[in-house]
Formats: C-alpha cells, sequence, structure tokens
C-alpha cells in the first residue's frame, strides 16, 4: 500500500552504504551537506574506474539520509530501481518521521523483481491526516535497503523519477542523483567493501522550525 495525497512533493541526494554489517559504517554525516542535488560517495575499495567493488554474495546496504530544511510535506515517498538480473531484494526500512502535529503514518514498503528490472521502496509516509507538516526528527538517517550481489556486471541504482504515482518525491524535492557499484570475483584484495551514502537535503523555503 502507498500513502499518498495531492500535496508538494521533492526530493534529492545521493548516498550508498555497503557490506555485510549495515550500521557499523563511519560517521557518514561528516560529508553530507544541506545542499540540494548533493550526492556524496565514500569508497573504502574502487577499481581504476573510481567505482564501488563488490563481491559476488555480499550484501549492499543503501542507507538514505534526508534533511527537509523547514520544509512542509503532506507526504513522502522515494522509490530505487536498478537491475534485477545482477542483484536480489534483501530488506527494506525507514524511521517513522516525527512532525509538529504528531508522528507520521508509515506505509508499506514494496520490492519487485522480474528477474530483468527490480526496485525497492525506500521511504513512504503521510503527515497527520489534513496538515501539512514538517520532519522534527531530521536532518538523520531516514532508511535503509539491502541488496544481495548474484552476479558480476555494474549495477546503477536510480531513484524513480517518471510521473506514473510512484516517483520521488520528498519535501520539496523530486529528483535527485543515483549510485552505481561493480560486482566482480571474490580476489584477495577485494576485501574491503564500499561506504558511502545516498543524502537527500530539502530546499528551504520560507520560515524555520
Amino acid at each position: 500500500m502507498r500513502l499518498t495525497r495531492n500535496a508538494p512533493r521533492s526530493i534529492n541526494g545521493c548516498r550508498e552504504t555497503k557490506e555485510g554489517a549495515p550500521h557499523a559504517a563511519p560517521d557518514l554525516r561528516a560529508d553530507r551537506d544541506s545542499r540540494p542535488h548533493d550526492c556524496g560517495l565514500r569508497r573504502l575499495a574502487r577499481g581504476q574506474s573510481g567505482q564501488a567493488h563488490v563481491q559476488r554474495g555480499r550484501t549492499i546496504t543503501l542507507t538514505v539520509t534526508g534533511d527537509d530544511a523547514g520544509a512542509s510535506a503532506y507526504g513522502i515517498f522515494g522509490r530505487l530501481d536498478y537491475s534485477g538480473a545482477l542483484v536480489d531484494n534483501g530488506t527494506r526500512s525507514q524511521i517513522t518521521l516525527t512532525g509538529n502535529n504528531g508522528d507520521w503514518i508509515k506505509g508499506t514498503l514494496s520490492a519487485s523483481d522480474n528477474g530483468v528490472n527490480a526496485s525497492s521502496e525506500v521511504f513512504n509516509q503521510i503527515a497527520p491526516p489534513f496538515n501539512a507538516d514538517t520532519a522534527t526528527n531530521l536532518p538523520g538517517t531516514l532508511a535503509t535497503v539491502t541488496l544481495i550481489a548474484t552476479k558480476f556486471g555494474v549495477v546503477n541504482v536510480n531513484w524513480h523519477t517518471v510521473p506514473d504515482g510512484f516517483h520521488l518525491s520528498f519535501f520539496d524535492l523530486t529528483d535527485a542523483p543515483g549510485t552505481s557499484f561493480t560486482i566482480v570475483p571474490e580476489p584477495a584484495t577485494a576485501a574491503l567493501v564500499a561506504l558511502g551514502l545516498l543524502a537527500l537535503a530539502a530546499t528551504r523555503r520560507g520560515g524555520s522550525r
């Protein structure tokens, strides 16, 4: 079930975290800033192309951080699209946003994979009924998604932005850069896995919290 309303929509940013210990990454907030459309990617293991290298069979954890920058919205929604031929879906989780009118209402997070194209819903919430609201517990971690590397190749992870009712909507942002990683064989030199972050930053619109 998707929770949605006719309301201002938007989203932005990009950060990715990786590897078997989803929450054991360094302080990823250190390379997040509040500029719209900013995406920083930190890697501990990288090839000549600069892409993060992941071993087949490993779990990749994408951590999404958000900053509403004082903007208000009736709801937020975000879905990531990627190749179902190279990764399997893992888990999805989101925090409960808290606003001036109380806790936001969370919807379910669905995933799909037909062996060619795959997707995961990352966040899906509406503000308390009949009111647009801010999120007083942002900036911070908003959601995490895990994927399992199954075959060799380059995996591009992008926010779904086609206006079909399932597109990116995070306060005043409706577009954001994605990220990518390469699934490789397991050489002894590839013991380190990438760390990064998908960061969402809204544009401040008048007033402060």
